[in-house]
């Protein structure tokens, strides 16, 4: 369940993220870096992502994503 509007649109650039079983797909058409936090604030995990799209396994639970300035709401159920 994702708890934000898609696609989102930041700089100029397109980021579309959406729930698929077991995780969170990422596409995204510029090279960034991407942050995960749990809703308790831990870094859970930072990756770069390259242009194209990438599945990302999470166990079941809140998140927040954060790309440059950005934050997004995830729930994985």
């Amino acid at each position: 369940m994702i708890l934000d509007t898609l696609p989102v649109t930041f700089d100029a650039q397109l980021m579309r993220y959406w729930n698929y079983d077991g995780g969170i797909a990422v596409s995204i058409q510029i090279a960034q870096r991407l942050e995960i936090f749990t809703i308790e604030g831990k870094c859970y995990q930072k990756l770069s992502i390259q242009p194209g799209e990438i599945r990302i396994q999470l166990p079941r639970g809140f998140y927040i994503f954060s790309i440059k300035n950005y934050r997004f709401k995830v729930v994985v159920i």
